[in-house]
This record gives C-alpha cells, sequence and structure tokens, in this order.
C-alpha cells in the first residue's frame, strides 16, 4: 500500500495514464479482439507481440494504482479484475507462449487484488460469492500448449517466409542468408 504524499512522482505518472485504463477496459469488454491485420502487413509476428507487450503494461500499471490508498475501493478493483481476466482470454486466443505467460500472470494479478481486497475487506463478504462467480465466467482459460507448439511452429515457418521474401529484395541480406546457410550446410 502506498500514498500519494510518499510517492507523488508515481502518482503524477499514473494519473496521465487514466485515459489508458479506460481504453485498456473498453478493449477488454469486446468479446474477440482479433480483426484482419493490414493489407500491407506481411507477417502476424508484426502485429501480435506488441498489442500483448502493450496491454500487459497497462494492466501492471493499473495494478499499481490499486495499491494506493486512494485508489482501494471495491468498484475499482472489481473493475481492474473483470478487464484482468478478460485481457488474458483476448490474448489466449493467439497461442503463442508469451502470451500464455502473459495470461497467467493477468490472472494472478486479478486474483491477487481480488484476495487482498477480501483480506481488507474493501470488498464486502456478503459480495464475495456473486463475483467469484463473475470472475469465473470471465477467466475461460483458452490457452492450449499443444496448440500453442503448433502455432509456435507455424510462426517459425512464416518467419522463414518473411525472411525469404525480404531476403529477394536486398542483396546484401540474400549474401548473408547464402553464408549462414552454407555454415549451417542447409539445402534448399
Amino acid at each position: 500500500m502506498w500514498t500519494k504524499d510518499e510517492f507523488p512522482e508515481l502518482a503524477e505518472y499514473l494519473k496521465g495514464l487514466q485515459p489508458a485504463f479506460g481504453q485498456f477496459r473498453a478493449a477488454t469488454r469486446k468479446k474477440d479482439f482479433w480483426e484482419p491485420a493490414r493489407p500491407d502487413a506481411i507477417s502476424i509476428i508484426e502485429v501480435v507481440i506488441p498489442a500483448t507487450v502493450n496491454g500487459h503494461q497497462t494492466l501492471q500499471a493499473w495494478d499499481v494504482q490499486l495499491w494506493q490508498a486512494d485508489s482501494r475501493k471495491s468498484e475499482n478493483i472489481r473493475a481492474f479484475c473483470s478487464s484482468a481476466l478478460r485481457f488474458a482470454s483476448h490474448v489466449e486466443q493467439n497461442s503463442i507462449t508469451i502470451n500464455g505467460l502473459i495470461a497467467l500472470r493477468s490472472r494472478m494479478f486479478a486474483y491477487e487484488q481480488l484476495l487482498s481486497g477480501l483480506d481488507e475487506c474493501v470488498i464486502d463478504p456478503s459480495e464475495a460469492e456473486a463475483f467469484f462467480t463473475r470472475c469465473r465466467k470471465l477467466d475461460r482459460g483458452d490457452f492450449s500448449w499443444t496448440r500453442c507448439f503448433t502455432v509456435e511452429w507455424a510462426f517459425c515457418l512464416d518467419g522463414i517466409q518473411l525472411f525469404r521474401l525480404r531476403e529477394s529484395s536486398d542483396p546484401k541480406l540474400a549474401k548473408k542468408a547464402a553464408s549462414l546457410l552454407e555454415m549451417e550446410e542447409v539445402r534448399d
């Protein structure tokens, strides 16, 4: 727990992030976050990772804010937990390892806030059962390690294809690729 007086710079920084928390919360309310990539996007790798990392950073900052004494309210914890669990579900829709790990961490954020809110009596114990039911509904747990390995293999193939496309238009890259392939004794 911390106060604005103890950490004024952190409080000011988090104050500036309020619009981001609102946008994050609104984005997680959508059932699915995937939309087709823009036409000029060559590789899904270029689209997926930045969205996941930015979402996770927003969630971390929001978590820090909830430990501020002024923000420690039942409705704030509920909003955070709902958004964190929805975000976990969103990132699990793309089965890459980093998304699975970020989904696990997002769940931990949610349940840490929930349990600490109950311990501190910030969340009314009479509301706990309804809140746990809501969390179970939002916590879909879609991540599959088997699917993850399949997708990771597809990402490797996607990366090779991306490399080959760029190699064909860049003579320096083509020369480097040829030397790497010779060194590793790889044949086409």
